[in-house]
């Protein structure tokens, strides 16, 4: 865990936002809040993974996808909670929330993430 937080370079949560396509594979930690719950079901609708739609601590004006990579366990976020989020950039996903509402965005492939409020 402690070598893979040293690797991740700190960025705000627009330097993302706005440079995504630059950090895709690069290891980051950004700070957001979660907005809301998402997922993603494959073509086949076999697999189906965990999402996070996330926020800036001071904003709702943009979001960022994460999509749940955590390698210790998964952990469950709830609206609200700020998290400082370490993973690898990637480019854009998209998540269905529960409404079925579909975003589409820039995602980041969450490794690990620490409640911080």
């Amino acid at each position: 865990y402690e070598e893979y937080v040293e690797r991740c370079e700190e960025i705000s949560a627009e330097q993302y936002y706005r440079g995504y396509a630059d950090y895709e594979d690069e290891f980051v930690a950004v700070e957001l809040k979660i907005h809301k719950n998402a997922m993603f079901t494959d073509i086949n609708g076999y697999d189906q993974y965990t999402y996070y739609i996330g926020t800036p601590v001071d904003t709702d004006d943009y979001f960022i996808i994460l999509r749940d990579c955590l390698i210790d366990s998964s952990q469950s976020f709830i609206p609200g909670d700020i998290v400082t989020v370490y993973g690898q950039g990637d480019i854009f996903c998209k998540a269905f929330d529960t409404e079925q509402s579909i975003y589409q965005g820039p995602c980041l492939n969450m490794a690990y993430a620490e409640l911080t409020e």
